[in-house]
């Protein structure tokens, strides 16, 4: 099992709600078209400006082609503009795997 955890870092302080909203469309947008299943995470103590999604898949290959349908989705590249509401450079990803 490969998990990526993606998070990012609200670009201006008391913007949250619209950082969940936006984190919240981008699941939803992931799950209506690819049926891909996607936990927004929030943490609940440090810094409360940071907003997470966690994805499952069964092997890297999975991911690779998930990306790659995913970096040809004109509706995605355009949910995707919505990022503009993080902290340029706060954007990361750590890719985990179950052993």
């Amino acid at each position: 099992m490969i998990t990526i955890m993606r998070t990012a870092v609200c670009a201006t302080p008391g913007k949250r709600r619209d950082a969940l909203a936006f984190a919240n469309q981008l699941a939803k947008h992931l799950k209506e078209k690819y049926g891909q299943t996607v936990e927004v995470l929030m943490p609940v103590a440090g810094n409360l400006d940071r907003i997470a999604w966690r994805l499952n898949y069964e092997s890297l290959a999975q991911y690779e082609a998930f990306v790659a349908k995913a970096s040809a989705d004109p509706d995605l590249i355009e949910v995707a503009k919505g990022l503009a509401i993080f902290l340029p450079g706060s954007l990361h990803d750590d890719i985990w795997r179950t052993i």
